[in-house]
């Protein structure tokens, strides 16, 4: 069984730790720094908690499924 962490401090964590914003991550900017932030928290969500990739793709900026599935 996964290890499951709440979504948000994830998200929080990983702007912290990146030093960017929470609305630049998912904004449609494509910044290598917002890019690599981004790619981290799918991956961070995907493996901690019981998200899907459309669950994961709304709660940063509205993306798609496959958008999400590629940036994993």
């Amino acid at each position: 069984m996964k290890n499951v962490i709440e979504p948000q401090v994830i998200i929080n964590t990983v702007c912290d730790v990146c030093e960017v914003k929470l609305s630049d991550v998912a904004s449609k900017k494509r910044n290598r720094k917002y890019d690599i932030s981004r790619q981290l928290i799918y991956f961070l969500l995907q493996t901690n908690t019981n998200l899907t990739y459309e669950d994961i793709g709304h709660m940063v900026g509205g993306r798609d499924v496959f958008t999400v599935m590629f940036g994993f």
